[in-house]
């Protein structure tokens, strides 16, 4: 979207930065519902239904325990056994009644009270049958307390054990089940947790791919306008639309754009009038040089050199440190002086008005000159201009002397 390309890159990042982090919060959710859940089933098949089979187990040894003790009871026996049978027995009812009440508050379905009540019944008839045949002991009636306890009682007591297997099958139904959903839960929370992660990573990814591709995207154009600059093509089209640091930089890109795009414009327009004064000063039927601020010679036109190559011989014998034989153009004007060098009543009458006219009689050549300084900060380049005469120079003493 627009808006988030027109982002500064610390908000750019800030936001990149807060959308993993929230990816990874909700990663962190999935992750505590998964373990949550995964704790609550755990929990219920532990302290629940694993107790409960537990007690049943109890139960089930406790009662047959019972008929056991109760049998040695009845067998031809010393009465110290009987004695001890008869405690044994007497321990057990009261431990078995103890945990039929503490297994009430275990049942949580409706199935399973119905069959607790059921077994609870036939426990209470069979315990009636039991002190049937303790009755009968006490009257010293032991064949009617055999056949009793080998009849009613018997029957009453598989009741009553059938009865708590049929409580123990539903308890056991109970943790099977229990224990497919402890599974069934990991297996869904691992799943859920696994896809969150990938779902995480793949949107890390794909923000990070976009906002280097976003990045990467600007800054080619930078660079694509930089190299446009830098080859010369200063009327591309820069897209500044940009209010990100990119398009800062795309803006000062345009702006050095056409700041050189004028600058060359006026150094075309000043170096086009440069040429037609150079033009002017070659054709010039005026022979003319100029000087740099070491007196150096760096420019000279046709006139001038056409003069010097007239007049060599003269100038040859006149100046005799003058080489003819090498270009005007680098020399020292002191080589074109008499003597050598510049006399000072020259260099004092130029720097005092900038410009003075003489003749200069080189053998048989005559020579009209004018001197000319260009002032600048730095340094005063010479200008100089030679006109070859024909008619002899003027004795000395009605010449006009520099003062």
């Amino acid at each position: 979207m627009q808006w988030i390309q027109s982002l500064k890159l610390m908000p750019k990042l800030m936001l990149t930065f807060g959308i993993v982090l929230l990816l990874m919060l909700v990663q962190g959710i999935v992750a505590y519902r998964g373990l949550n859940s995964l704790d609550n089933v755990t929990t219920d098949l532990v302290e629940r239904r694993m107790t409960g089979l537990r007690t049943i187990g109890e139960l089930s040894s406790k009662v047959g325990e019972y008929r056991n003790a109760f049998y040695q009871g009845l067998v031809r026996a010393s009465d110290d056994v009987k004695a001890d049978a008869k405690t044994r027995a007497t321990e057990l009812r009261g431990q078995i009644d103890e945990t039929i009440a503490s297994y009430s508050k275990q049942i949580d379905t409706p199935e399973r009270r119905k069959l607790f009540d059921t077994f609870v019944t036939d426990w209470n008839a069979t315990k009636a049958s039991y002190d049937s045949v303790t009755e009968l002991l006490d009257l010293d009636l032991p064949d009617d307390a055999v056949d009793t306890f080998v009849s009613d009682t018997r029957l009453l007591h598989r009741k009553t054990t059938a009865s708590l297997g049929a409580l123990s099958n539903d308890s056991n139904a109970s943790a099977q089940a229990a224990s497919e959903q402890a599974a069934a839960t990991y297996t869904s929370s691992t799943a859920m947790t696994m896809a969150t992660v990938v779902i995480g990573i793949g949107a890390g990814l794909l923000l990070a791919w976009l906002f280097a591709r976003s990045l990467v995207g600007s800054m080619r154009s930078a660079v694509n306008a930089a190299d446009e600059i830098a080859n010369g093509k200063l009327d591309g089209i820069i897209d500044t639309r940009r209010a990100d640091e990119v398009g800062d930089l795309l803006r000062a890109m345009q702006r050095m754009q056409r700041d050189l795009r004028e600058r060359i414009e006026r150094d075309q327009i000043i170096a086009n009038e440069n040429l037609r004064i150079r033009t002017a000063l070659d054709y010039s039927s005026t022979g003319v040089y100029l000087t740099n601020p070491k007196l150096e010679i760096v420019y000279a036109n046709r006139a001038v050199q056409e003069t010097m190559d007239r007049y060599v011989e003269d100038l040859s014998h006149a100046l005799p440190h003058y080489n003819t034989a090498t270009p005007l153009m680098g020399k020292l004007v002191t080589e074109l002086e008499p003597g050598g060098e510049i006399s000072s009543n020259v260099l004092g009458t130029l720097d005092k008005t900038g410009v003075i006219k003489r003749d200069l009689t080189f053998g048989n050549a005559h020579f009209a000159q004018t001197v000319s300084v260009i002032r600048d900060n730095d340094a005063s380049p010479w200008v100089m201009s030679w006109s070859g005469v024909t008619a002899p120079p003027k004795p000395w003493w009605k010449r006009k002397w520099p003062a």
